[in-house]
């Protein structure tokens, strides 16, 4: 069953004019390990042989973008993956392997190239005959923009997105709450702050208190550095933190974001400074690709946009994009300019865009098809040149059909076919010749 819509989708990539590319099942496992969400890492099947630690890969993009580079490709490729994928479910041992199919449109830059692979999945999901779907649309390069304007750094962007769940869940009091907690542990560590930033301030500390004291080394039972160092904590804490919630302020509005694009993208005009250069051409390209969407076929209210639109895998850079029926994503991928730089030694960047389908989710969803019938083409042993020539015919047209030498009592007249002679067949009162099987194929169709 899985079987046939792969092979259903599969086709359609190919017909979109991607070449099919088998990647390794088993690959080393820092290529999952470099931009994986913890969900990713919690699940990896991975084992260690002669010493190196390997997995099973558990997708196929951050194999895709290694063998671009490890073939020497320096101009577009289109690629489909199709085969099985692993994830260690320990609530469901035998959910461990899944089918998957996706397409990666590699070296590829710009609006064009994202319409190009999305429409491409939207393809498959109209084949596939889906019902009561949604395109969803976010922007992880609108997202890290936005609040890198405040001046977090990129530590302080992956505190905020680890509580973007909380944050939905239980709102901006209990991230805050957890934010807090975990600056002060990250502040009394003895490794918080690097040598060089913590010997300069130390040493400021330091200047402002022998200014102030005509003490000697000692104050107390405490050296003035033990001292400077505390006041040094305190300052960095304070900071750190006001930064933090500032950036929380910004991100919980961020996070509540979802609905209609002309609604959404008025929501994040509020969010953008009018002097904004940067933040507002993402916001231009955004909307461009939802007008492409819109005038290929895609129906404008199905497309929602949310900006904060959630990944397990980190290595997205722009645009990122999931299809979804009642909260189940049945295809999912996005933008991931910087992934060739990471998971290859001194490889140059290289512009990407890809999809997955979740084949699994996706039969699920749809309804259960009747099992499929087959033609029977009867012959006697000395026509049976005649018959296997008709059987052949047949299956070049993708007619299931097999051929038998005596007729079984479950075969109907609608799916008999019977060799009457040496250069002739019947199907039901008609009779068709051998070298016009043009027509019986019609009759069969009828």
């Amino acid at each position: 069953m899985s079987y046939d819509l792969s092979h259903l989708l599969s086709r359609h990539l190919e017909l979109c004019g991607y070449q099919r590319k088998d990647v390794p099942i088993i690959q080393p496992a820092d290529l999952f390990l470099t931009r994986a969400g913890d969900t990713i890492i919690e699940r990896l099947f991975s084992f260690e042989r002669h010493g190196r630690l390997f997995a099973l890969r558990p997708e196929f993009t951050s194999a895709a973008t290694r063998q671009y580079a490890l073939e020497g490709h320096s101009t577009s490729q289109r690629w489909y993956f199709s085969g099985p994928i692993f994830e260690d479910l320990s609530d469901n041992p035998f959910q461990n392997q899944r089918p998957s199919v996706g397409a990666e449109l590699l070296n590829a830059v710009g609006t064009n190239a994202d319409f190009e692979i999305i429409r491409a999945a939207m393809g498959g999901i109209e084949l596939s005959q889906l019902d009561g779907w949604h395109l969803v649309i976010g922007h992880a390069a609108l997202q890290r923009h936005l609040l890198s304007k405040i001046g977090l750094d990129h530590h302080q962007y992956r505190m905020l997105l680890n509580h973007r769940e909380l944050l939905k869940t239980q709102g901006a009091a209990a991230v805050e709450a957890k934010l807090r907690e975990q600056i002060s542990a990250e502040i009394s560590s003895p490794e918080a702050f690097s040598a060089e930033e913590s010997d300069a301030s130390t040493q400021h500390m330091l200047d402002v208190l022998l200014d102030s004291t005509q003490y000697g080394s000692t104050m107390g039972s405490r050296t003035r550095e033990d001292i400077a160092q505390r006041i040094l904590s305190k300052r960095k804490r304070s900071h750190g933190l006001d930064l933090l919630l500032e950036g929380l302020n910004v991100f919980a509005k961020w996070t509540a974001l979802r609905g209609k694009p002309t609604d959404i993208f008025a929501a994040i005009a509020q969010l953008l400074d009018a002097g904004d250069s940067v933040g507002q051409g993402y916001v231009e390209a955004w909307n461009q690709l939802v007008d492409l969407l819109e005038a290929s076929g895609v129906p404008s209210e199905r497309i929602i946009l949310q900006p904060n639109l959630a990944r397990n895998w980190e290595y997205y850079t722009g645009i990122v994009f999931g299809v979804e029926v009642n909260d189940v994503y049945v295809a999912a991928g996005g933008r991931y300019d910087d992934l060739a730089t990471l998971v290859n030694d001194d490889a140059t960047a290289v512009p990407a865009v890809g999809f997955s389908y979740y084949v699994d989710r996706l039969l699920d969803l749809l309804p259960t098809p009747a099992p499929s019938s087959s033609i029977v083409v009867q012959t006697q042993k000395q026509w049976i040149s005649a018959g296997q020539e008709v059987t052949d015919f047949l299956r070049e047209h993708d007619i299931p059909t097999r051929l038998a030498f005596d007729r079984q009592n479950t075969t109907s007249d609608k799916l008999l076919v019977t060799v009457v002679a040496e250069n002739a067949v019947q199907y039901r009162n008609d009779i068709f010749a051998i070298d016009q099987l043009e027509s019986l194929l019609n009759a069969l169709g009828s």
